[in-house]
């Protein structure tokens, strides 16, 4: 009976969820800890269910240490997209973090209140990047900007001095069908293509009255980008779980069909 409770697919199975708790609790570390801390804890985390499912199964340790490496490290990835949850978490303890229409130093998003699109206005353009890879290879990519401007609703003849930048349209032709406008941004880097983009539209709309300008990436609000990057960053970190548990199911399922079969 314990051989058979023991049996190779089922450690397979229950890997996976030792995985999986891997995963769902390094997300509280990264957003409620400083950046280092949150590392330090994670891997403490990592090398207690990292030699806890090693010390159980007994094989496959280095595929189990793999696994583990590439669950951190992925969610590494959402490095800056951790730093703003931590932001949204902390501005419901003090709402002044976050401020409406008002780009704070420091901090890399803002709340909307009364700015809406002008359609009119906007651009796109499309921007080559050659390059080469260390094999000299082309790497050439192509990368397509919109920018559409947003006016104070209230003083329209404010001077614009925030621009939404999207990668094309249709989140704007979302949003414009379910007639809902963004109130949630993140603050965008300057760069290159950004100026170069900016400096088509003021040349496009002379007549413009422009301010200083901010580049800025929508979003519906930040309790729904919250949940939407929660979401995701839970999703993408719980692929390689989901792969053990598949692969232990259907090995389970072959070795009980082989059990079954008559002799």
């Amino acid at each position: 009976m314990k051989n058979q409770f023991l049996m190779p697919p089922l450690k397979v199975i229950f890997l996976s969820f030792i995985l999986g708790l891997c995963s769902y609790f390094y997300f509280p570390l990264w957003i409620h800890f400083d950046f280092y801390v949150s590392l330090g804890l994670a891997m403490v985390l990592f090398l207690f269910l990292t030699l806890l499912a090693c010390f159980f199964a007994r094989q496959w340790k280095e595929i189990i240490v793999l696994s583990s490496i590439c669950i951190l490290a992925t969610q590494m990835v959402f490095r800056d997209e951790i730093s703003i949850l931590k932001y949204i978490l902390l501005s419901e303890r003090n709402i002044d973090l976050i401020q409406k229409n008002k780009v704070v130093p420091g901090v890399c998003c803002l709340e909307l209140e009364g700015f809406v699109f002008e359609p009119k206005w906007m651009v796109s353009k499309s921007f080559q990047h050659k390059s080469k890879d260390i094999k000299g290879r082309d790497n050439s990519h192509t990368e397509h900007f919109v920018l559409i401007p947003m006016i104070n609703k209230a003083e329209p003849n404010e001077s614009i001095r925030f621009l939404a930048i999207e990668d094309n349209l249709y989140r704007f032709h979302q949003w414009q069908n379910e007639n809902l406008i963004p109130k949630f941004a993140i603050v965008l880097p300057e760069t290159e293509d950004l100026k170069e983009l900016t400096l088509e539209w003021i040349l496009n709309y002379p007549e413009i009255q422009k301010g200083q300008i901010t580049w800025l990436r929508l979003y519906e609000s930040k309790e729904w980008y919250f949940q939407s990057t929660k979401q995701l960053f839970l999703l993408i970190s719980f692929v390689i779980p989901i792969l053990w548990f598949f692969v232990g199911f259907v090995w389970f399922i072959r070795v009980g069909i082989k059990y079954l079969e008559p002799n």
